[in-house]
């Protein structure tokens, strides 16, 4: 049964001064917490933190061990949760809105703790945000209008339109997945563009890669470091 406690102030390691954004006991013994930059021009989530360039640690009775961390460019929410523990949510700007794609836990046993494996956090069916339902538009169609210099429904650079198909796609949507099956496009369009289907290809071939949509054979993910 999980017994934790939100700790009291935790200083980080290498420093007599930096405290640790988020700290809790799991069971009374080991003291988990992240040391780390937390962006606070990002308004709560739930009361998830946003953090990146992180390292999460725990104490025993002995000593200070890592149990794995993460670069500046790798944003996470991050929370403290009575029932499940101390939890992380990989996310990616996609569309003004940040989109939770993996989750994990840590788990603490008798002698050690670890991360869990990462599991897919899109598509979610489940949730059903208002503010973040997408328009009921083909978006593709609408890209490769704007890329003719047609008249469009919407009134966004092709950029973002790439954007807001890779919304739609991780809401479940494998119409718009067809756009990122190639580098098609990347003749078509402007530097703005490419540059933006590049970094929006990357987050959907790691998704595809780890089995989120259900059409794809599940492969094992690996984002423990």
């Amino acid at each position: 049964m999980l017994n934790l406690n939100i700790a009291n102030a935790q200083t980080c390691p290498d420093s007599d001064e930096v405290q640790a954004v988020l700290s809790m006991k799991y069971s009374g013994e080991k003291r988990l917490f992240v040391c780390g930059f937390e962006d606070k021009t990002q308004k709560p989530q739930n009361g998830k933190k946003h953090l990146s360039n992180f390292g999460v640690f725990y104490e025993s009775e002995k000593d200070i061990k890592k149990i794995f961390s993460v670069g500046a460019s790798e944003p996470y929410w991050v929370s403290i949760d009575k029932k499940k523990g101390m939890l992380f949510e990989e996310i990616a700007w996609v569309a003004d809105r940040y989109v939770p794609l993996f989750n994990s836990k840590i788990n603490c046993g008798k002698t050690d703790c670890l991360r869990t494996s990462s599991v897919c956090s899109v598509p979610d069916k489940k949730k059903k945000d208002k503010n973040n339902q997408l328009p009921k538009i083909d978006i593709l169609k609408q890209i490769d209008k704007k890329i003719r210099g047609k008249f469009t429904q919407i009134a966004q650079p092709v950029a973002m339109m790439i954007e807001m198909a890779l919304a739609q796609t991780l809401d479940g949507n494998m119409e718009t997945a067809k756009l990122f099956e190639s580098n098609e496009i990347m003749d078509k369009v402007d530097l703005p563009a490419g540059q933006q289907f590049l970094v929006s290809k990357k987050i959907y071939d790691r998704v595809k890669a780890a089995g989120c949509f259900k059409t794809e054979k599940k492969e094992k993910l690996n984002v423990k470091r």
